[in-house]
């Protein structure tokens, strides 16, 4: 959705709505929170000192041996020093001694971080490009290109991947207080249990006994988890009391539009975080984008799909099927699947109309060119990294090139039914402010809304502080509400702030009798500003 520019009556006003139109805070940010050295536009630098020449040996012995770290003299990240750091191998199933640059796993303060090896795109670029349009709608995890070096020797070029710690659950969800995070176990290192479902992985269907959900999931505490799948099997469940619905319908759209059946859209739903927010509600937080746009192909029990089977694949595709509890109970409800929709035609209008994800994908492919020559292993793949930004490479994988698959997508959803409906359009949104060299002083927000012919209801979702949760209100188009004339497509409503509360945030819902828009359409991750000492000036 797009905010159509009107001429107003005055530069002021005009200058008002600018400066009121702003991003939530600092804490969208899409830094790593824990290591702010990193950047994700750079090729960064890691350099990793220990003091035994057979470290690598140590790591093997570490690696069959258990779980414990080998303690280093010193990590740099882009010339930043840390003394109290130690190094392991990342658990992973094609683990095998002595080869060359694996995965590794650090610990730097006590904070983790992950350096891994590009194993199934050959693109290398999948995960920054997902990355970055995931982190436009909601909150995930950050990736980065590494150049990696141990004891001054080159290591390879690496992933970065942050990690969801206590810290970035308090950057992101302002929850101080929360446990560790509920993350889906690995395929690979799932163990099986007669007593629990046999093909639950982490699609959140209800167990007879709650500790299955042990197998399934490391973390915190997972007592509520049990609850919530009760309430997705019920019939009359309420999974709004212990799950931020927004971020569990973004999440779906984007798998779905992007194309990533690795996660919780795909055969086995894995990759995803529960990270409970301030307010005591899970958050879904997905993560590991390495296999979207088409490069995982299992997307049901049959056999791999092809190219044109994943493109064309309808929206929703699981919504009847009760494996997918969360698809399954979500968007059966009209309001839900509504935003559904709406979040699917913004990420589509913001990066493929648009071409925005080729620009992406080809400024990180550039990023890393050069140092391809210098990795040992990457340097023998170049044409096939390179190639796979535009077509298929591999001659059994065919892992399908970027560029084709995304266009295929882009095609076929033009032609879905559902998204040929456009949705309604805000036009304009101002607030009533003081009027000059006047003494009467502004004390409730009083907005105004202009809409196109289609809108039937306008919604504002708002709050005083980021302490508090959103609530939300209606605006009216009776000529009485702050509004101008009855059915003249203008709304309106006051919102009074509680004594000591100058400042509102918010976003707009706009609905029809078939399709419903928001403003901004990343309202997740942004949203709209005013205050009542701007409106007094």
């Amino acid at each position: 959705m797009k905010l159509i520019n009107v001429i107003y009556s005055s530069v002021f006003l005009l200058f008002f709505i600018l400066i009121s139109t702003s991003a939530l805070s600092a804490q969208n940010s899409d830094g790593f929170v824990d290591f702010k050295e990193l950047d994700k536009n750079s090729l960064n630098e890691i350099h990793i000192t220990v003091a035994e020449s057979n470290w690598q040996y140590l790591l093997d012995s570490l690696r069959y041996n258990g779980d414990d770290q080998y303690e280093i003299e010193q990590v740099a990240i882009n010339g930043n020093n840390y003394q109290n750091a130690a190094i392991s191998y990342v658990q992973e199933p094609s683990f095998k001694a002595d080869q060359q640059q694996r995965s590794l796993l650090l610990n730097i303060d006590g904070n983790p971080l992950k350096l891994v090896k590009f194993g199934k795109d050959p693109s290398l670029v999948r995960e920054m490009v997902a990355t970055e349009i995931y982190s436009n709608f909601m909150v995930v995890p950050q990736v980065a290109y590494t150049k990696v070096y141990v004891n001054k020797k080159f290591y390879g070029l690496l992933l970065a991947r942050e990690q969801v710690t206590k810290s970035f659950v308090q950057w992101h969800f302002g929850n101080r207080h929360s446990s560790e995070p509920l993350k889906t176990i690995p395929e690979f290192a799932l163990e099986t249990s007669s007593d629990c479902l046999s093909s639950n992985y982490g699609a959140l269907k209800q167990e007879i006994d709650p500790a299955c959900l042990d197998i399934l999931y490391t973390g915190g505490k997972g007592s509520d988890l049990a609850k919530l799948t009760e309430e997705l099997k019920s019939e009359d469940g309420n999974p709004g009391q212990l799950l931020d619905i927004e971020s569990a319908i973004w999440m779906l759209a984007l798998n779905d539009v992007t194309m990533n059946f690795n996660s919780y859209n795909g055969f086995k739903s894995t990759n995803y975080y529960l990270v409970e927010d301030q307010f005591g509600r899970y958050n879904f937080v997905p993560f590991d984008f390495e296999l979207a746009f088409g490069a995982k192909k299992r997307v049901t029990n049959q056999s791999d799909y092809s190219m044109t089977q994943m493109a064309e694949l309808p929206l929703a595709f699981h919504l009847e099927d009760t494996k997918y509890p969360l698809i399954n109970k979500l968007l059966q409800e009209d309001d839900h699947f509504r935003s559904y929709i709406s979040n699917c035609r913004a990420i589509v209008k913001e990066y493929y109309v648009s071409g925005k994800y080729l620009e992406i994908a080809a400024s990180y492919q550039s990023l890393i060119d050069e140092v391809l020559d210098q990795d040992p292993i990457l340097k023998t793949q170049k044409d096939r990294i390179l190639n796979n930004l535009t077509m298929t490479v591999g001659r059994r994988s065919k892992i399908p090139g970027i560029q084709e698959i995304v266009e295929a997508r882009e095609e076929f959803l033009k032609k879905e039914t559902i998204l040929k409906i456009l949705g309604p359009k805000l036009m304009d949104y101002s607030f009533i402010q003081r009027q000059r060299f006047s003494n009467v002083k502004i004390e409730d927000f009083v907005l105004s809304v202009e809409t196109d012919q289609f809108t039937e209801a306008v919604k504002v979702h708002y709050r005083f502080s980021d302490k508090q949760p959103f609530v939300s209100t209606n605006l009216m188009d009776d000529g009485v509400h702050h509004d101008e004339k009855s059915n003249d497509k203008i709304f309106g409503v006051k919102i009074s702030p509680p004594d000591g509360f100058e400042d509102l945030e918010f976003y707009f819902e706009v609905d029809n009798s078939k399709m419903k828009s928001y403003y901004p359409n990343n309202f997740d991750r942004k949203t709209l500003k005013a205050n009542l000492k701007t409106l007094n000036e």
